[in-house]
């Protein structure tokens, strides 16, 4: 499957808002997808 970080890697970065607790939970997740990551507010 295609990730979102690869479909668009020529047009731009792929980031989200990440809750702390996400760090441990979906780390897989998140950095198959994303390319960069900031504090979600809480």
């Amino acid at each position: 499957m295609l990730t979102l970080k690869q479909a668009y890697k020529d047009y731009f970065d792929v980031g989200a808002a990440v809750a702390a607790h996400w760090l441990e939970e979906g780390a897989e997740t998140i950095k198959t997808h994303f390319n960069s990551i900031t504090a979600e507010n809480e």
